[in-house]
């Protein structure tokens, strides 16, 4: 089976092409500018090198955040229009699951939290674990939105802390207390191949695809200007 991966929900965004779960090629772009078309250039660049038609791929997968709505809308368009022709599946999974994955896998920990700035003077959060069937389950308790005070109480002993945007949150004092030692010290993104190799694992074992919209934490903001219930980063 052939699957393609587009993960585009930070500046350092790609796309993963996999056969039988092995990855055949990767194509990586900063996803600043004309991110759209760069995004489609990369799926046309890597089909074509692994000689692959767009009509052989039988599974696209898309990461949903959190992280930059533009981007993550984006991906999630590009997998829906490059699956409709021949009416494959889109997986979708959330793009911080698959960075819980790469840094467990690193690090030979159980459990990571990822973090990133959700704006407004709000941290977005949510802890993953190696389940039972060995990849990376979760979000274990569901996403999560608090202050830099309340996140700083909330620390996990056993868990590795990481963030596409460490800088950001270190500047908001995040780093400070119990928690200071438990951080990867740098930005940490998510990628196309982990992103695809989890959600394989998972369609492999059973698990349904997350909903194909990006991971909107906040409020949406009605038209009275009332909060309403919205999905977001």
């Amino acid at each position: 089976m052939i699957a393609c991966a587009i993960e585009s929900s930070s500046d350092q965004a790609g796309v993963a092409l996999f056969r039988d779960g092995t990855v055949m090629g990767v194509e990586r772009y900063a996803a600043i500018g004309p991110g759209d078309r760069a995004m489609f250039e990369a799926v046309e660049r890597l089909l074509r090198a692994a000689g692959v038609h767009l009509a052989d791929v039988a599974v696209w997968i898309a990461g949903r955040g959190p992280g930059r709505y533009g981007g993550i809308r984006s991906a999630l368009t590009a997998a829906q229009f490059f699956a409709l022709p021949g009416h494959v599946p889109v997986y979708v999974i959330s793009s911080a699951a698959a960075l819980a994955a790469a840094v467990l896998r690193e690090t030979g920990m159980r459990r990571a939290v990822i973090a990133g700035d959700a704006r407004r003077g709000q941290i977005w959060h949510a802890q993953f674990d190696i389940g039972p069937e060995r990849f990376v389950s979760g979000p274990q308790d569901g996403w999560h939105l608090s202050t830099p005070l309340q996140f700083l109480k909330q620390v996990i002993a056993d868990a590795i802390y990481v963030s596409p945007d460490y800088h950001r949150l270190q500047a908001q004092g995040c780093m400070a207390g119990e928690a200071a030692g438990q951080w990867i010290p740098e930005n940490r993104y998510p990628d196309a191949v982990e992103l695809g190799t989890l959600a394989l694992q998972r369609l492999a074992a059973g698990h349904p695809s997350e909903p194909p919209a990006p991971l909107y934490l906040h409020a949406s903001v009605a038209p009275n200007g009332m909060a309403a219930p919205g999905f977001g980063s």
